[in-house]
């Protein structure tokens, strides 16, 4: 899908000069605005930072941040502090997409274009994109397609070969260790770098999320280092030092806990980072050392043999779920779960250590199959049973989610099995679910209306 609309991404053309009138729209500074309604297409919004000294007789770089639900406030709100110390423009949209095609992509971005453009005073060559799980690859296409971006942001996506091939601009990669794309994000950085372009992979401890404030910080202080590099902005000795001393210390702090491959890591992009800018030789030494030391050789290939086990598991799941569809009737959820061996891989994951790790990435996988991706296949094909089952195997591997226990009361309303569809909405409604309007019109509980105990939920829910 994504692929096949690269050269339909962006329709609109950028004006040829900024608007003389660009930061007088009487929108205050200093602080994110939420709704501001596009001008090409007012069904387009977006929220929006301006700096607490924006000016519109200067220029200022500018990032826009693409989040697969349109969350703008909550993708934003973790870029505001770096980018009022270093006088960055936010724009966040409000229509991105991920999982429903390239359209609402197309027209928030051809809403957005233009916008940046003609009502903010930008620095042009200085104009960056976030992204967070689909939205990624719509990144990377917006770089190629308009050859205007100065660095991306990447959060949590897939690796997509055709998408990220021939990339030229400095990528930013992050990903939490138990995200389901946490190695295709690995991946992606290895790939930019292949390509010969500076990429910065941190990793930190979290799912399938936006990078933390501490993260989305760093990337923002690193494109201002690859700004200064490529000669888009001037020299700041000062915040030079800072980075270099953070980066430094970040390092050094791994060793007594015995991260000695995250540190070499660390050490090795100090020097990519900062060589010509800063000196490095001391980064340049401990690397070596740690480059020559087996410890650190022991935990590469240590590292390596668990992701070859990761894609194996991968596989095993994937495979497991394919007998389940072909299966009739659907196995019941306690088979299931006892087929892609959901309770081993629950044990595994508890703790800190590269087997826990992979086995939390694994569950991450399974449970976005079960509770998304399956049952969206499945309704519309009319099978709520398989669906019922599979949503009943994420309840299992997360039972405090009411949205995974309301749809399994969908599913097994649809199937006809009116006790259980109360007793998953009864759960739903325990775990917090507060969506009276959208459980009194869902038509997928038409089977289930008429009772008391719905009524009684209901009631429940409107009070809350």
């Amino acid at each position: 899908m994504i692929a096949a609309v690269v050269v339909a991404l962006l329709l609109a053309a950028a004006p040829a000069v900024a608007s003389e009138a660009s930061g007088e729209a009487g929108l205050p500074k200093g602080r994110l605005v939420e709704g501001v309604a596009c001008a090409a297409d007012p069904t387009q919004s977006y929220s929006l930072f301006l700096p607490d000294g924006y000016d519109p007789a200067r220029q200022w770089p500018v990032l826009v941040v693409l989040d697969p639900g349109g969350r703008s406030v909550r993708a934003a709100e973790r870029f505001v502090e770096p980018a009022r110390e270093l006088g960055w423009i936010v724009v966040s949209s409000n229509d991105t997409r991920s999982d429903v095609g390239m359209e609402p992509n197309r027209r928030a971005v051809n809403a957005l274009w233009p916008e940046i453009h003609e009502r903010y005073a930008i620095d042009r060559r200085r104009i960056y994109l976030a992204g967070f799980s689909g939205t990624v690859g719509v990144a990377f296409l917006l770089a190629r397609e308009t050859g205007a971006i100065a660095g991306i942001i990447a959060a949590g996506g897939r690796f997509i070969e055709e998408v990220y091939a021939g990339n030229r601009v400095p990528v930013f990669v992050a990903a939490g260790d138990a995200d389901f794309n946490y190695q295709g994000m690995r991946a992606v950085h290895a790939r930019v770098l292949e390509d010969g372009v500076p990429s910065r992979f941190d990793a930190f401890s979290g799912g399938h999320e936006w990078m933390p404030p501490e993260i989305a910080r760093h990337a923002v202080e690193w494109m201002e280092l690859q700004a200064m590099r490529r000669g888009l902005r001037a020299r700041d000795d000062g915040l030079l030092d800072r980075m270099l001393a953070a980066e430094l210390a970040a390092a050094a702090a791994l060793e007594p806990e015995g991260l000695t491959l995250e540190a070499m890591r660390r050490y090795r992009a100090v020097v990519a980072d900062f060589e010509g800018l800063r000196d490095v030789t001391p980064a340049r030494a401990r690397l070596a050392a740690l480059e020559a030391d087996p410890e650190v050789t022991r935990a590469a290939a240590l590292e390596v043999r668990w992701s070859e086990r990761e894609q194996r598991e991968r596989e095993r799941v994937n495979s497991t779920l394919q007998r389940f569809l072909a299966t009739e009737p659907a196995s019941p959820p306690e088979v299931l779960a006892a087929e892609l061996e959901v309770a081993r891989l629950e044990r595994q994951a508890v703790g800190d250590g590269i087997e826990a790790a992979t086995a939390r990435r694994v569950l991450a996988h399974l449970r976005i199959n079960l509770a998304v991706y399956l049952p969206r296949e499945l309704l519309p094909a009319n099978r709520p049973g398989h669906a019922a089952s599979a949503l009943g195997v994420a309840c299992q591997i997360e039972p405090d989610n009411p949205v995974y226990w309301y749809n399994r009361a969908c599913a097994l309303s649809l199937a006809g099995r009116r006790s259980p569809a109360l007793d998953a909405l009864e759960r739903a409604v325990a775990a917090g679910f507060a969506d009276a309007g959208l459980m009194r019109s869902d038509p997928d509980l038409e089977a289930v209306r008429d009772s008391d105990r719905f009524r009684a939920l209901l009631a429940a829910v409107e009070r809350r």
